[in-house]
């Protein structure tokens, strides 16, 4: 019994580290800022085919990253770009302040939905948009949980720089998952949901 537990521990371990490296080295080659959003979308896909080697989800997320390159950065950049733009314009105070931050928060949480839409169902941008504010629309909470999980990440990453390196992206984005997916699956019934094949 002890055996399988350290087994299926050391394995999972293995995978998160595996996602977060294959996750890191597409972001550099897609050139960071247009390699980023891809890179997270096919940590997503990973994160959700845990019962595969880990060679299996580091050759599974390049395919995934070159299959969504170019729809996840029109899905993803503008709410993005909003969201870092309403943080750089924020005064120091007053309701200005709260309104702009309220626009980053939800700007960032649609982002969020937006990406784990594309990696979970096929379709277009438009799909993926359209989903997203569905699933965004029927659990708001859910999102803006996950998307709390981006400065914590940052922070632990920051003062932790060796965890960042093997656990950044992957364990937030399993995190993330496991807050938004359940708010995807009631976005999406089952007989008109296209999954995508595992």
């Amino acid at each position: 019994m002890m055996g399988r537990v350290v087994t299926f521990c050391c394995t999972r371990i293995w995978q998160m580290a595996a996602i977060n490296l294959t996750a890191l080295g597409l972001t550099l080659i897609g050139g960071l800022i247009l390699g980023v959003v891809p890179a997270i979308v096919a940590a997503f896909w990973a994160v959700g085919r845990l019962d595969r080697p880990a060679a299996d989800l580091a050759r599974g997320m390049w395919d995934e990253w070159r299959a969504e390159f170019l729809r996840s950065n029109i899905v993803a950049l503008p709410p993005l770009v909003a969201a870092i733009a309403a943080l750089m314009a924020m005064p120091f105070g007053g309701v200005v302040a709260g309104l702009l931050l309220l626009v980053a928060i939800l700007s960032a949480a649609y982002a969020l939905a937006a990406l784990q839409m594309l990696a979970q169902v096929d379709g277009t941008a438009g799909d993926a948009r359209a989903n997203a504010a569905l699933a965004f629309a029927l659990a708001p909470w859910r999102h803006v949980l996950a998307t709390a999980l981006v400065p914590a990440a940052l922070i632990i990453g920051w003062s932790q720089p060796p965890l960042a390196l093997w656990f950044g992206l992957s364990v937030p984005c399993l995190l993330a998952r496991s807050f938004i997916n359940p708010a995807l699956v009631v976005a999406l019934p089952t007989e008109t949901r296209a999954c995508r094949p595992a």
